[in-house]
């Protein structure tokens, strides 16, 4: 069975990618502490939850903001 994500560090995850946009996984995983893979699982559990963030083609993290498509 899957473990419950942490509901603070999901959101400490989510406000850090609004701070930085364009950073990579690795980076966040530094900063927080934690490994790329942790991050990962984290921005699927993001995912189910409706907040959503899309990777450009070198990697970086950047908030998805549907009223902004072309």
């Amino acid at each position: 069975m899957a473990r419950k994500a942490n509901q603070k560090e999901l959101d400490r995850l989510s406000r850090e990618i609004e701070k930085r946009p364009g950073e990579r996984s690795g980076f966040f995983a530094r900063l927080l502490g934690c490994s790329r893979e942790r991050i990962n699982r984290q921005l699927v559990s993001l995912n189910d939850q409706n907040k959503l963030y899309f990777e450009d083609d070198r990697g970086g993290l950047y908030p998805f903001d549907p009223d902004n498509l072309a």
